[in-house]
């Protein structure tokens, strides 16, 4: 009889710990899908203040399996961003550093507000232009 006693309690003991064990399991988050285009109106400070209210679109398309985007803001404009959690992380780039032209200075932060709209903060210069600091709410289109 002390043998039963010490089965059941032993196994019920068990059966609680694994119980315990898969409710601590991590839950993954769903992989979110920043790929498309989008379209909003820009709102900027410094020389593209001019542009306010225009409206701008953007094409986001990722890199085979890894976190990298290519952000592409038309005129042959295209960055590369990392992908960290609902973000993705522009740091700055210069595009036609070694050209004569239009040298063009960028960093910036894409946010996904909900599944298909999208905050996107961005400073920008042009040669000796100026500088900008934009900032635009952007839905998939």
């Amino acid at each position: 009889m002390k043998h039963l006693i010490f089965y059941i309690v032993a196994f019920s003991l068990l059966a609680t710990s694994c119980t315990q064990e898969s409710n601590n399991k991590p839950e993954t988050q769903p992989e979110l899908n920043f790929e498309g285009t989008y379209s909003g109106s820009i709102m900027c400070n410094g020389e593209m203040s001019e542009d306010n209210g225009d409206e701008f679109s953007i094409t986001i398309t990722k890199k085979d399996e890894n976190d990298l985007y290519f952000i592409d803001l038309g005129d042959e404009l295209i960055f590369e961003g990392i992908q960290k959690n609902s973000i993705i992380m522009i740091e700055e780039q210069v595009l036609n550093e070694e050209e004569n032209f239009d040298v063009v200075t960028f960093s910036g932060e894409i946010n996904m507000i909900t599944e298909g709209s999208l905050n996107f903060y961005f400073s920008h210069k042009v040669d000796n232009e100026g500088s900008s600091s934009c900032d635009l709410i952007l839905e998939r289109i």
